[in-house]
């Protein structure tokens, strides 16, 4: 796989099933969010996700930019 399809794969999985996405990410990995503050480790990162979809259920992310 490559890094833009993993990418692709990993907001694919935001938008519905956080949870799939336990295997791309390191178990201490950091998601820092502008709004929402600082997930450290898998399981918050997930919680925060599930979190969402369970207020808005047509939740979608896209990636739209390549770095």
């Amino acid at each position: 796989m490559t890094n833009i399809e993993i990418c692709r794969q990993v907001f694919a999985n935001w938008s519905t099933r956080p949870q799939d996405n336990e295997s791309l990410f390191h178990p201490d990995a950091v998601l820092v969010d502008v709004v929402a503050g600082t997930h450290d480790g898998w399981p918050a990162m997930e919680a925060f996700f599930a979190k969402g979809l369970g207020y808005w259920q047509d939740m979608h992310f896209e990636l739209h930019e390549f770095w």
